[in-house]
């Protein structure tokens, strides 16, 4: 049998994933970051043991310490833990399989600096908003509003650090905060006007010749919104869309990467604009999970030279993340009526499962009583 690692936040993200592995048969250990002594996700019915960890670091320290070999796989869930993982490759790589670039320790780290995907997007004829790197200090102004203000690295910063700055003066106040809160270099973006959608593309990169699987969502609410993640979203069924997805996810396999992988872009007249690239599992995995897309377990399959079928339902079906996309409606945004109206209609939930229903509930106590 074989064996999966999960190393993952207490998110849905590590939820569903441990969700696929278990349908597909594999045995799930999964190693959870919290400040928590609890976790919510640690009661699926698909996670066959866990451990709580304050850090991806100690995570990976336990890991190190384990007898393993080349039937147990690392899945890193997080930005810090694919980090973490990359840091210390060639420690683990002749042990077990592992996702990377071309097995080279460091190799990840590059990748995920969002002025490299912006020098290798443009140099590849793939459109990105203009994008610089700033120093915080020097007191520069990008001259570009609106514009959006994040890390360079996301493991290296936070999702809430991220700030829309629509002048000067916005600008001037975002970068005395960040400043204080530590930052010395910060990316600035083009903050895109005129976007037809944002998609979120979710999957994995074989390591043999193989096509890469990919499910493709539009957007339809995020939040918090505008810089938060996606909570209601529908499959995009439109081939011309999908031919350009692929054609991103065959430029991105050029790099020597293998992995689960997720990647954000913007449409604007037709044509794709990539977002950035998150070189590991997404949160948006649970987004094809009732339409057959396993695409976990094709990548172990693929790895270790089985056949498989990689078919799944490729119809239109819309998908929530629950606890969050709720909040539109405490904020007056949307229509109560209306929200209960999309939630019978997302047929992919991101805490609901009808086999595995437990966790769900658990998150509800678990918010109330920590």
């Amino acid at each position: 049998m074989y064996k999966a690692i999960i190393i993952c936040d207490d998110h849905h993200n590590g939820l569903n994933l441990a969700r696929m592995l278990g349908k597909g048969n594999i045995y799930v250990l999964a190693l959870i970051i919290s400040d928590y002594k609890k976790s919510w996700i640690s009661c699926s019915k698909y996670i066959n043991e866990y451990k709580i960890f304050d850090a991806p670091k100690t995570a990976f320290d336990y890991i190190s310490n384990m007898e393993l070999n080349f039937n147990t796989f690392l899945f890193p869930c997080s930005d810090s833990s694919a980090l973490e993982l990359d840091n210390r490759l060639n420690e683990f790589k002749n042990r077990c399989i592992v996702p990377g670039i071309n097995s080279t320790q460091g190799s990840l780290k590059k990748v995920m600096d969002k002025i490299w995907q912006y020098d290798y997007a443009l140099s590849n004829g793939i459109a990105m908003a203009k994008t610089c790197s700033l120093n915080l200090k020097e007191q520069n102004r990008f001259g570009l509003y609106p514009c959006i203000l994040k890390p360079e690295v996301s493991a290296s910063g936070k999702k809430a650090d991220i700030m829309i700055c629509n002048n000067e003066l916005e600008f001037d106040d975002a970068v005395d905060t960040l400043i204080n809160k530590g930052y010395e270099n910060i990316l600035c973006q083009e903050f895109l006007k005129n976007i037809d959608y944002e998609v979120v593309l979710v999957g994995c990169i074989y390591k043999s010749e193989r096509k890469s699987d990919f499910s493709a969502n539009k957007i339809i609410r995020r939040w918090p919104p505008q810089k938060g993640t996606s909570s209601f979203a529908v499959k995009v069924t439109d081939d011309a869309i999908l031919k350009q997805c692929e054609s991103l996810f065959e430029l991105v396999k050029k790099t020597g990467f293998i992995g689960l992988i997720d990647i954000e872009v913007f449409f604007v007249n037709g044509e794709l604009v990539l977002n950035e690239i998150n070189w590991r599992n997404s949160g948006g995995d649970f987004r094809a999970i009732n339409d057959g897309f396993n695409y976990p377990v094709w990548w172990i399959k693929d790895y270790k030279n089985e056949k498989f079928n990689s078919e799944w339902n490729h119809d239109v079906t819309y998908s929530i993340v629950e606890y969050t996309d709720i909040r539109h409606v405490f904020k007056g945004k949307v229509n109560l009526f209306k929200w209960f109206s999309n939630l019978k209609k997302a047929k992919n939930r991101a805490l609901y499962y009808k086999n595995d229903k437990k966790p769900m509930f658990k998150k509800v106590l678990f918010k109330i009583f920590k």
